[in-house]
């Protein structure tokens, strides 16, 4: 393990951390910015959830475009300047004051982020060693979540719904993060494959991606599987807040997510190491198995011992997710299209708008006085994920089976 760790490379090292750190200003006021919104600003609650949902859906639809210009323009340039970018876009939340400078200024956050995360991939997989893949790939994750837990404890010491200074941090935290990225590139020398551009065309690479049937049928799967995962913050706390159900719903709900971060962060590296031992394809799958299970068992019994062990199974799910989605990517990837592969992934994240949606679906048609009904219905609309990666699976050994033979046959 200590040999694995002296191998990694200053600008590894220099991503990670500056995931965490960036991650943990992020979290000191964006989740509080819905509050910010209608209690400072005295937007109404329907157009903030506009202004919010904008982010969100602009970062889908862009995502693949940020994979391209990483691969025609190089990680390098592409993490310097975006960085700077998302750095003015968030100084710029501390001087608007009407709804439309609002949603123009997080349609722009969403653009940098879809560009942004696509070229730090691309980077951890071009500077990390093969034996060393999957360790950074967790490392990223280990630093998602500390920032989500740091974050939000911060904000909240920091003033979240008066102060306009984390927005102030977040953008000097990205300026800071886009200087190091340079020093740091400078160090090595910038002679990485991590920093070189390739001719890479939109239509093309939408071709390469599009004719791809491992791929498409291992986005299938992912959008399925986060369909389940979103309903942790869209579902689940409607669910906990119905006064008929839970007496203190909300802060059992609170609690849960604290566990969910907690558990997170203790048996991330037994699990990724157990798992290991399967394909990405086998652990994913698994997770969404997981994570539909522990749907349903929130509607069964309103214990709270009971509910905390539920979340961990919810959590296990999620963590068989986490790093082994990039891991699967980096896998199936064609070589010059990298940057295009890990931006095109994003288009999981649709998973995040559908999940929402059937449960809002879900609670008017049956309510939650049929809770397991409803939670039972959204989690076998989960699973359909499973059957989409085992497609995949099979089509990957197929096609494998093949370069094996066709090897062969030149070699005899």
């Amino acid at each position: 393990m200590i040999n694995k760790f002296l191998t990694i490379r200053p600008i590894t090292w220099n991503i990670l951390i500056g995931t965490l750190f960036s991650r943990i200003a992020y979290f000191m006021c964006m989740p509080f910015l819905a509050i910010y919104l209608t209690s400072i600003k005295g937007i109404p609650a329907s157009v903030a959830g506009i202004i919010l949902a904008s982010s969100a859906l602009v970062g889908v639809i862009t995502s693949f475009w940020g994979g391209v210009l990483t691969d025609q323009y190089g990680a390098r340039k592409i993490l310097i300047s975006t960085a700077v970018v998302w750095a003015l876009v968030f100084f710029s939340f501390t001087v608007a004051s009407s709804a439309l400078q609002f949603f123009i200024i997080n349609v722009l956050n969403g653009i940098c982020y879809s560009i942004f995360e696509p070229a730090t991939r691309k980077v951890l997989s071009d500077y990390a060693s093969e034996g060393n893949k999957l360790m950074v790939f967790n490392f990223r994750l280990t630093a998602l979540n500390l920032g989500a837990i740091i974050g939000p404890i911060l904000g909240i010491a920091l003033g979240k719904n008066s102060s306009i200074l984390p927005f102030v941090l977040l953008g000097t935290m990205y300026l800071l993060y886009g200087f190091s990225i340079l020093l740091t590139l400078k160090e090595n020398g910038t002679v990485e494959k991590g920093t070189q551009k390739s001719e890479v065309k939109l239509v093309p690479a939408l071709k390469v991606i599009f004719t791809d049937k491992v791929f498409m049928w291992t986005l299938v799967g992912t959008i399925f599987t986060f369909t389940g995962y979103s309903h942790l913050t869209s579902t689940l706390p409607q669910y906990f807040s119905e006064p008929s159900i839970f007496t203190k719903g909300v802060e059992t709900f609170s609690i849960l997510l604290s566990v969910n971060g907690f558990v997170v962060i203790l048996i991330q590296y037994p699990v990724v190491n157990l798992m290991k031992r399967f394909t990405p394809f086998i652990s994913i799958a698994l997770g969404n198995v997981l994570i539909s299970l522990s749907l349903v068992m929130f509607s069964l019994s309103h214990h709270f011992v009971y509910l905390i062990a539920t979340m961990v199974v919810f959590t296990v799910g999620e963590l068989l997710l986490g790093a082994m989605i990039d891991f699967l990517i980096d896998e199936l990837a064609v070589e010059s299209l990298k940057g295009t592969y890990f931006g095109a992934i994003s288009f999981m994240r649709l998973g995040n708008a559908l999940g929402p949606m059937l449960g809002g679906v879900g609670i008017s048609v049956l309510g939650f006085g049929k809770s397991t009904l409803l939670f039972s219905i959204l989690a076998i609309i989960t699973l359909f994920g499973v059957l989409a990666l085992l497609v995949s699976r099979n089509l990957y050994l197929r096609e494998n089976d093949m370069k094996i033979m066709e090897a062969l046959r030149k070699n005899a």
